[in-house]
């Protein structure tokens, strides 16, 4: 057989494996039937292509019902991925009628071939994460038969990380609802949240650091679950049910059980693999909040902070940790890391300001050395948990880069009383991250993930 004869066969193969797959763009056809002479090689057409991911991180929230407080499971674990294949720098002296593209799974016989009219396509029933070898060639119009160019290829190495964030009011994005409120007009404009009980925002650190994880990288996407509620104790992520901060309502599972039940081993779609859990837990237990509403009266000194009670809450936080620990391994055993974040200590470094007056400079470094204690809590934890079953990895520090932003600085990181009230139309966003602290929060989680990706 001649080189212009085999050439033949493979053109008339490929124009003929060109059929009709269901996908989701109408761009795409059955090849047509060749007219009565054979394909013609054109080696004047020449195709090039680039593939990518389509985002999962807007879908991610577009999956959540916050009148179940769960997500779909059909998305978080789908039936089928995407590809989206873009051949527009292809080029041809003739017109090009035609982009066909064959994909084969590496390792396995799974192969589809389809052809799209338009230069960007997307095929959606690629059977599972992982790589494939797609290939592009095209039709042209040379009448009365079809061209055919040689093939090109490219290995694609399909990813989707799976973040989840867990914990309290700091994952959460409390003081940073997604459309801030204005409780000062008439009528009051009501602030807007993805979940209102939980007061969890896109806004938050975590959620930030999963799109930006996702924008940086076109080969990969990101499927983001937010299981964080304001106000969560260390139990209501581990082991106990909580009703979130606001409203009423049914009670939320343990924040580990609501995401075993989506991807843990005995969910309905069956286990997934964890990239990351990014998990903020322990201020809550320690009751901060009441103490910055003690500190906050002019009457009170130092002893706003009942040293003797946080000294006691202290005290539990070792179980606590390796209580949740325990739990993280046993329900989602295919976690691959665990990245725990410590806390801003220095909120009050100079005082208070404004309605929060009342936190005197003493009162301030009184909390901040209650906030370093805290964090020495965190590390020591972590560090008991470094290895398997548990994994746990301490995300870089929050309190030195917060530290030049206090409360009542001129660039503060920090959502002010007064501002809370406005915004959202409650007390519960004070001394919590601003917007720009929660982009200084991402900055610090994505740099974090970047180390475990």
């Amino acid at each position: 057989m001649t080189i212009s004869s085999q050439w033949r066969r493979i053109v008339t193969i490929a124009v003929a494996a060109a059929v009709t797959f269901t996908t989701a763009s109408t761009a795409i056809s059955a090849a047509p039937s060749v007219p009565g002479d054979q394909p013609v090689l054109d080696t004047d057409a020449h195709p090039k292509f680039s593939w990518s991911m389509p985002e999962r991180y807007d879908a991610s929230w577009a999956a959540y019902r916050a009148a179940t407080g769960t997500y779909r499971p059909g998305f978080v674990t789908p039936a089928a991925w995407s590809i989206r294949l873009d051949a527009c720098d292809s080029t041809a002296i003739r017109q090009i009628t035609g982009y066909v593209f064959r994909i084969n799974k590496v390792g396995s016989t799974w192969s589809r071939t389809f052809r799209s009219r338009t230069c960007k396509a997307r095929y959606d029933a690629l059977p599972s994460l992982g790589r494939y070898d797609v290939r592009l060639s095209l039709n042209t119009n040379w009448r009365p038969s079809v061209g055919v160019s040689r093939q090109v290829h490219e290995l694609a190495t399909l990813k989707d990380h799976l973040i989840v964030s867990m914990g309290d009011s700091l994952a959460s994005g409390e003081g940073n609802p997604d459309v801030r409120g204005d409780y000062g007009a008439r009528p009051p404009k009501a602030a807007v949240w993805r979940d209102r009980r939980c007061h969890r925002s896109a806004r938050s650190g975590p959620a930030r650091a999963a799109r930006a994880v996702e924008r940086a990288d076109a080969h990969s996407s990101v499927t983001f679950i937010s299981v964080a509620c304001s106000g969560a104790k260390i139990r209501h992520v581990s082991h106990r049910r909580y009703s979130g901060i606001a409203g009423a309502g049914f009670l939320f599972p343990p924040q580990v059980k609501q995401v075993a039940d989506l991807v843990g081993p005995q969910s309905t779609r069956g286990g997934r693999r964890i990239n990351a859990i990014l998990m903020s837990a322990g201020v809550n237990d320690l009751y901060f909040s009441g103490v910055i509403r003690r500190c906050a009266k002019f009457w009170t000194g130092t002893s706003c902070l009942r040293m003797p009670d946080r000294r006691s809450n202290l005290a539990g936080l070792p179980a606590s940790y390796h209580h949740l620990a325990r739990e993280i391994a046993a329900q989602l055993p295919n976690t691959a890391r665990v990245l725990v974040n410590n806390y801003p200590a220095y909120v009050f470094k100079n005082g208070g300001c404004g309605a929060l007056r009342g936190i005197t400079s003493s009162k301030g470094k009184a909390i901040a050395r209650l906030g370093v204690t805290l964090n020495k809590s965190i590390a020591t934890a972590t560090r008991r948990h470094l290895n398997a079953p548990y994994r746990w990895r301490a995300v870089p520090d929050l309190t030195a880069p917060f530290k030049p932003h206090p409360y009542c600085g001129g660039s503060t990181w920090f959502t002010r009383f007064e501002w809370s009230l406005r915004r959202q139309g409650d007390l519960n966003g004070t001394a919590h991250p601003n917007g720009p602290g929660h982009r200084a929060y991402r900055d610090i989680l994505n740099s974090a993930l970047q180390g475990v990706l």
